[in-house]
C-alpha cells in the first residue's frame, strides 16, 4: 500500500445488510482516488471513485481498499450508503480522513 492508502471495513454483527456504496471525495466534492476490491462481495468503479456490492446476499462484514492518488493533499471524505432491504437504506454516512 502507498503512504495514504487505507482499508475500510463495513460491519454489522447484529443486523446484516444486503448492499453498499462507498464513494471518496475531496473537499470540493470531486471524486478522488480509487478503490480495490478485496473479495467477491465488492466491485470497484474507476469512473466515479466508488465501490459497491456484487450480490444481494446478506453480509455482516465487507473490507475494501482505498488507493490515494499520487498527488493527494487535503482531506478525503467517504460517503457510505448501506442497503438493509430494497426499500430500507441508510444514505451518506459520513467519514473523513485527514
Amino acid at each position: 500500500m502507498g503512504d495514504f492508502d487505507c482499508i475500510l471495513t463495513l460491519s454489522s454483527e447484529v443486523s446484516p445488510f444486503k448492499g453498499f456504496l462507498i464513494k471518496a471525495f475531496d473537499e470540493n466534492e470531486k471524486g478522488v482516488g480509487s478503490f480495490r476490491s478485496t473479495g467477491p462481495d465488492s466491485r470497484a468503479y474507476s469512473h466515479c471513485a466508488g465501490i459497491t456490492h456484487t450480490w444481494r446476499n446478506l453480509k455482516k462484514r465487507v473490507v475494501v481498499q482505498w488507493l490515494a492518488p499520487e498527488d493527494r493533499s487535503g482531506k478525503v471524505h467517504f460517503k457510505v450508503t448501506v442497503v438493509k432491504q430494497l426499500n430500507y437504506f441508510v444514505h451518506a454516512i459520513p467519514s473523513t480522513l485527514a
